[in-house]
């Protein structure tokens, strides 16, 4: 993507099944919901530094995504937005993270570990529902709660 690029606009890329990797402009700012949902090929993701929020649904579906390097300056994880990335493996959250939206990492079955810091102040319902790392904690303690938020109990 050449250094000229601003911004990706919603749905811009939805369903381009041949993208495997992404070399996103430095100048980047914004990428639009639903921009890149359905690229069932992407397998890596390496986001600019100027990203703050990653809109709704953005990566959706991206099935073969496994590898994730979210910016510093990154804010909020809209709702779906990696919902159905079922081949990521590590969540790495960095501390200027505040708002994790329902269903961001919904269904990401084979993600084991997530790291988070103490600065999320909201995570939306089902946010790790369905991941490996959520129904192992379920399992072994019941419930689980990130920063004294109960996201999953068991029933």
């Amino acid at each position: 993507m050449p250094d000229s690029v601003k911004k990706v606009g919603k749905y811009a890329f939805i369903n381009c099944h041949g993208i495997k990797e992404i070399v996103f402009s430095k100048n980047l700012t914004a990428i639009g919901r639903d921009a890149f949902s359905m690229c069932m090929n992407l397998e890596s993701l390496f986001l600019p530094e100027d990203i703050s929020v990653i809109e709704e649904r953005t990566f959706l579906g991206c099935m073969s995504l496994q590898t994730l390097f979210l910016p510093k300056k990154l804010i909020t994880v809209k709702e779906s937005a990696f919902e159905g990335c079922v081949h990521l493996e590590e969540i790495f959250l960095p501390k200027s993270v505040r708002t994790v939206g329902k269903k961001a990492f919904y269904n990401c079955t084979m993600a084991m570990s997530i790291f988070m810091h103490s600065g999320v102040k909201e995570i939306g319902g089902l946010a790790f529902g369905g991941t490996s790392w959520c129904e192992t904690q379920a399992y072994r303690h019941g419930s689980v709660r990130i920063n004294d938020i109960l996201i999953n109990a068991s029933s």
